[in-house]
């Protein structure tokens, strides 16, 4: 589990009852189509059971992104991306499930008592690129 304070500049990484703080690498990046992103409509689903969704293709370097968000809401459905970076080959897919509107319970974003001891240490990542709105890149 990661929680990043943009407000006061730390991330707390949480591995079960391990914590480690560093500094976060960059300020809060707004998640947005990118301009020049190609937009098709989608219905997935079947019978009165469907869902109306916009897919929104784009290049991010040497990347192809692929992302469908709910028309109404723009809830994120799913992602793939697809290319080369120097020496690797990538292929990802994500989908998200189970997301609901709203935060229903703020106190996940309280760093446990352990994480407030030691010391806090430099981010190792200079800077976070993003390759599409909900995906960074590293």
């Amino acid at each position: 589990k990661s929680i990043m304070d943009y407000k006061h500049g730390v991330q707390y990484s949480i591995n079960g009852t391990k914590c480690t703080r560093t500094t976060l690498p960059t300020t809060f990046v707004e998640n947005c189509i990118p301009d020049g992103a190609k937009e098709t409509q989608t219905i997935i689903g079947a019978g009165g059971k469907t869902m109306n969704l916009r897919t929104y293709t784009m290049m991010v370097g040497n990347l192809s992104v692929t992302a469908q968000v709910t028309e109404n809401g723009c809830i994120p459905v799913s992602e793939s991306i697809v290319g080369s970076s120097p020496g690797q080959f990538i292929h990802m897919g994500t989908s998200f499930t189970g997301i609901t509107p709203g935060i229903s319970d703020r106190t996940i974003f309280n760093p446990p008592v352990s994480c407030m001891m030691g010391p806090i240490y430099p981010a190792e990542i200079q800077m976070m690129k993003r390759v599409s709105f909900l995906h960074p890149l590293r």
